[in-house]
């Protein structure tokens, strides 16, 4: 919703319904739900470090259904200096690349990896299977790239696409 309408519409509280049926049914761990806003966050532990969790958010807007996860706070260009462009440009090589990277930045400066589903479109096995890329997306970022970022260890663009 963008402030403008009057609240959900029967389509998106359908989709809402569904999305919280799907949760049960794939056995998540809702932590909180703002069903006005039509946001859902789910815990997730991740399997390769089972003492982390993370939050997976999961909200509706207007025909789309967006599922995130905030792979870095504050995400500002001018933090990494003269790497920033290497940076940017080694984020829109990999969405380009690898099907499962789809990156954006919130208007708090989180940077992204999401994926988006059309309403109509909503079933299960699409619900499950965009769930997942996000998961399987920040792994391979966390375990990868972000390292890389953090430490400056990269001469150029290439150096970070390639550790996929």
């Amino acid at each position: 919703m963008n402030g403008k309408e009057k609240g959900p519409t029967p389509l998106q509280i359908l989709a809402y319904n569904k999305i919280l049926f799907y949760l049960r049914v794939l056995k998540k761990k809702i932590i909180k739900k703002e069903d006005d806003r039509l946001r859902i966050f789910v815990k997730e532990t991740v399997a390769y470090r089972p003492e982390e969790e993370i939050t997976v958010g999961i909200v509706i807007m207007g025909d789309w259904i967006r599922i995130f996860l905030v792979l870095h706070d504050d995400f500002t260009l001018n933090r990494f200096g003269d790497k920033a462009t290497d940076i940017l440009f080694a984020l829109l090589r990999m969405q380009e690349d690898y099907m499962e990277f789809s990156f954006g930045i919130s208007k708090t400066n989180e940077l992204l990896i999401k994926e988006d589903i059309y309403i109509k479109a909503l079933t299960l096995d699409v619900f499950e299977e965009e769930y997942n890329a996000v998961l399987e997306a920040y792994k391979k970022f966390e375990e990868k790239v972000l390292p890389k970022i953090k430490r400056g260890d990269f001469e150029s663009w290439e150096d970070l696409v390639e550790v996929i």
